[in-house]
């Protein structure tokens, strides 16, 4: 069932319904309606807006970020405006599909949002909005919307941040669970796919910002969004960076590690060379050898297996890692 939460005359949030408002009610400014996928759009929208079957399945699509202005279907040059953004989520963590795809369909005095999906995020802003009692323009709000969703991703590429710090300290100590790293190639995949969708989000922030949007002035606020999609972006850029220092470190530890096992290796392979050698010699049943029994042999293979010992130990490399 959509939701809207209804402003009153001076543009104050004074309630939220779960119905399908049809009409402006008495000392309304305007009125803000969520809607997402299985909702019947086309009746909730009102008759100046398309209603067709191929315009609201548009509005759920996945698609890229874009901004179309369209012809009311009243006779006069009204406008309104479909703005499509995406936001990544904290579901950034955990699976790939993680990014939840918002249209606005903004109006003089009405503002709808379509999802493909149900999310919190438009039951908590519309709480705060009650809870605050903040004066708002329909074209203020519309941008307190945008900054609330852009705070939501920023959090989200925050706790990326968490994780991959964990990590790190977990990979040093040794106490990583399996898997982990082909994890950490999913998340770093998905920073990618991330980094694409917000940086057009930046292209169309902008023109909304620069007030080309006709219905849509929001050039003369004074708000901080394009500031914040570029933080964002730059915290996306950040993660990507470190997941790849990360795994360069996972991989040069690891061939430390395998370097140590040659190391040893080869001092094993060395001293075992002794003992072959003296073997042979008197096993050769040579007239002028001396001979020695059992414990005689044990006690020169014990010696020089001693003295190579101290001799590699002082010329091979020290390994890196202990």
């Amino acid at each position: 069932m959509p939701k809207s939460l209804v402003f009153n005359d001076e543009g104050i949030p004074s309630k939220i319904k779960s119905q399908i408002i049809d009409h402006d009610p008495e000392n309304t400014k305007f009125i803000w309606t969520n809607l997402k996928a299985g909702d019947k759009i086309s009746k909730v929208l009102p008759d100046v807006v398309d209603r067709s079957k191929s315009f609201t399945e548009d509005l759920l699509e996945e698609q890229r970020p874009r901004i179309q202005v369209y012809q009311t279907l009243e006779d006069n040059d009204d406008t309104y405006s479909v703005i499509v953004l995406s936001f990544p989520t904290n579901f950034i963590l955990k699976k790939d599909d993680y990014v939840l795809q918002v249209s606005f369909v903004f109006l003089e005095n009405r503002l709808y949002t379509a999802s493909q999906r149900e999310s919190s995020i438009f039951s908590k802003i519309m709480s705060k909005c009650i809870s605050q009692k903040i004066n708002f323009t329909p074209i203020s709000f519309f941008v307190f919307l945008i900054s609330e969703m852009l705070e939501m991703s920023i959090n989200a590429l925050e706790n990326v941040e968490k994780l991959i710090d964990n990590s790190e300290r977990k990979m040093l100590s040794g106490g990583l669970e399996k898997g982990w790293l082909a994890n950490l190639l999913q998340l770093k995949g998905r920073l990618y796919d991330a980094s694409t969708s917000v940086r057009a989000d930046i292209e169309h922030i902008r023109e909304l910002v620069s007030g080309k949007v006709p219905n849509l002035d929001i050039e003369k606020i004074e708000d901080h969004i394009l500031d914040r999609v570029l933080f964002l972006m730059d915290l996306i850029q950040e993660q990507r960076e470190d997941l790849t220092n990360m795994i360069n470190l996972h991989l040069a530890i690891a061939s430390n590690i395998m370097n140590r096992q040659f190391y040893w290796l080869t001092i094993l392979g060395a001293l075992l060379i002794i003992p072959t050698v003296i073997s042979s010699i008197w096993g050769m049943n040579l007239d002028d050898v001396p001979q020695i029994n059992f414990w005689g042999m044990l006690l020169v293979i014990s010696i020089m297996t001693g003295v190579a010992g101290v001799i590699l130990k002082l010329l091979l490399p020290k390994p890196m890692i202990n």
